[in-house]
């Protein structure tokens, strides 16, 4: 998410030659009601795969489980108590 002051700069004759459009999306524009059975749908399917992106560490471990994320070697953490 950008901060409030961000601002887009856009070349409008290439925006306007190759047709192009900008569209914001909050949270990605998920529909709850429609995407979420979707997605366990698939991951009961084996056709989504969170494992890979989630990290499991103990309480001791939670500093090296924030350094992971900050080092992009973690997508998350959980916390395993």
């Amino acid at each position: 998410m950008a901060p409030p002051e961000a601002r887009v700069q856009l070349d409008a004759l290439t925006t306007t030659l190759e047709e192009r459009c900008v569209r914001g999306s909050w949270y990605g524009s998920c529909v709850p009601a429609r995407d979420f059975p979707l997605l366990v749908d698939l991951y009961r399917d084996g056709r989504l795969r969170l494992e890979p992106l989630i990290s499991t560490c103990g309480l001791d471990d939670v500093n090296d489980a924030f350094r992971r994320l900050e080092a992009g070697e973690a997508a998350r953490s959980v916390i395993v108590y």
